[in-house]
């Protein structure tokens, strides 16, 4: 199979961007009101040593993706069990944005569209930009990036004009510790460990590029974005109403009102937190489609995006039953569980057997230099 080459500063973004993805809508967590800010910081803190370890394993295997990895580390059979978890984590999670979006839509604006229409419409997009390949989808991403930042600092400004509402960040660490913990493991969970997907195509990374610095800049960047969407929304929803709304970003902007000037600009946001959307599934669709590839040794992950596209399709619209349930998977915990099989325990396991390698490959080596 050839290897598409992006640049670091285009992974980066692309990082970033999938990150963001469904986050901004859902607003991230909200169960702490004015103290959810907290969790954006602590849960990328929570992160960083597993993002470390993400950058590590890459490190190790340059030229290799995660699939490539765990047949090298763990023979054909139990490579394969671990490549069917991965693809399966990434289609499910696919289709978990997907459903994510199509009840955002529904909501907001085209209550009467059937979500089957909503579904198919985003993944002819989705399944152009994977068809499309890797670079298409930096050079994608890199444009969704910055509409996304100038839409936020934009929105940030004028939602502060004329109103004294910081207020809404007190009173300051009212909650307990136990609490501040549980919010950040949800957001450690959602969105920070998902870049564990991007292992499924970080061979793709420009040779010298630093693995280490592309998953942190990325961490960092998502990170203060969150953190200013979440200070935007606390202080113009205010706590309660902050916990009470679905979507929590889309309907702060809608308070957004200065003069003639700007009004109802939520239709302009809801076009940007589509395109975040749109980048995030189709990351999630590569890394299914790479997986399956693997598993039954296809040659070329593009001849099989149309039939895995219907698949993620056919289960978004299964995934949940309705709103409130797709609401309380995340917000209850049982997604940080569920994820923290493909997110933690699967890339340690895969990490400590390749450094055991490693440290064998590299005393064998030493011992031949020795001997000779």
């Amino acid at each position: 199979m050839l290897t598409e080459t992006v640049s670091g500063k285009k992974m980066i973004i692309l990082l970033s961007t999938f990150m963001l993805g469904s986050t901004i809508i859902l607003g991230g967590s909200t169960v702490l009101g004015q103290d959810s800010w907290v969790s954006v910081i602590t849960g990328a803190l929570w992160v960083f040593p597993i993002v470390i370890i993400y950058a590590r394993i890459v490190q190790l295997y340059p030229n290799k993706n995660i699939y490539e990895i765990c047949l090298d580390l763990f023979g054909n059979f139990f490579g394969k069990v671990i490549i069917f978890l991965f693809s399966w984590y990434a289609l499910h999670l696919g289709a978990l944005v997907l459903r994510n979006f199509s009840e955002f839509i529904q909501i907001s604006s085209k209550t009467e569209t059937p979500q089957i229409i909503v579904l198919l419409s985003m993944m002819v997009v989705i399944f152009y930009l994977v068809k499309s390949g890797i670079k298409t989808m930096g050079r994608w991403s890199l444009i969704v990036f910055w509409v996304i930042c100038l839409v936020v600092i934009i929105s940030f400004i004028f939602s502060h004009t004329g109103a004294d509402n910081f207020d809404n960040l007190l009173p300051f660490l009212n909650h307990t510790p136990g609490e501040f913990l549980i919010d950040s493991f949800y957001l450690f969970s959602f969105p920070y460990a998902e870049v564990v997907l991007f292992l499924t195509f970080f061979n793709s990374l420009q040779r010298g590029e630093s693995p280490y610095k592309v998953f942190l800049y990325a961490l960092f960047i998502t990170m203060i974005i969150l953190l200013v969407v979440a200070i935007r929304n606390i202080t113009l929803l205010g706590p309660e109403m902050l916990k009470n709304s679905f979507f929590p970003s889309y309907v702060a902007t809608r308070l957004i009102n200065v003069g003639k000037f700007l009004t109802k600009i939520e239709g302009i946001v809801m076009i940007n937190f589509i395109l975040l959307g749109i980048t995030k599934t189709a990351v999630c669709l590569l890394a299914t489609c790479k997986g399956i590839t693997h598993l039954f040794d296809l040659k070329d992950y593009k001849a099989i995006a149309i039939p895995i596209s219907f698949f993620m399709v056919a289960l978004a619209m299964i995934v949940y039953p309705n709103v409130i349930e797709m609401l309380e998977f995340a917000e209850r915990g049982y997604y940080c569980v569920y994820a923290s099989l493909f997110q933690v325990i699967i890339p340690l396991l895969i990490w400590i057997v390749a450094e055991i390698k490693n440290k064998k490959i590299i005393e064998l080596k030493t011992t031949i230099h020795k001997v000779h």
